[in-house]
């Protein structure tokens, strides 16, 4: 398998995935009674599977790492109209984690896993729209990284 078609594969594992952390995101708010701090870690991974997809379709190594905020510095490079999420990535870096445990910050509720929600599909969008349909090779950086590691990504 060439470099080209390895990233492709892995871009789409990677968005596989995230969609399954948007069913979970949906699916956890649509319970009766909801459990946001379910939808809330998995808005996180949604961000999270986006970014690293976006940056191994790009042939760009990256570390392992839950960081959104670090994640998004990585993309930039490749394109600088992404800045745009970085309030998103920093609300879903601050809540995706800590609220799963409660010594660490004041409880939140379900209008923050909602909110988290929403910036989750902001980058869901933003990068679906850059990495199109994963099937069309003129679109991906040329993969010139020699620390790519594609299969593994963190």
């Amino acid at each position: 398998m060439s470099d080209l078609e390895l990233r492709r594969s892995s871009v789409r594992d990677w968005v596989r995935i995230a969609e399954d952390d948007l069913w979970a995101v949906e699916t956890a708010l649509a319970a009766n009674p909801p459990r946001h701090l379910i939808a809330l870690f998995h808005a996180q991974q949604i961000g999270e599977k986006y970014l690293k997809a976006f940056l191994v379709g790009q042939g760009a190594s990256f570390p392992k790492t839950h960081d959104l905020k670090l994640l998004l510095e990585l993309c930039l490079p490749y394109d600088g109209g992404l800045a745009d999420l970085r309030v998103a990535c920093f609300h879903l870096s601050e809540l995706g984690v800590e609220p799963r445990y409660p010594m660490l910050g004041p409880p939140v509720g379900l209008d923050q896993a909602r909110e988290a929600a929403n910036e989750a599909r902001l980058i869901r969008e933003a990068i679906r729209a850059r990495i199109g349909d994963v099937l069309d090779a003129e679109s991906w950086g040329s993969g010139d990284d020699p620390g790519c590691d594609c299969t593994t990504g963190g």
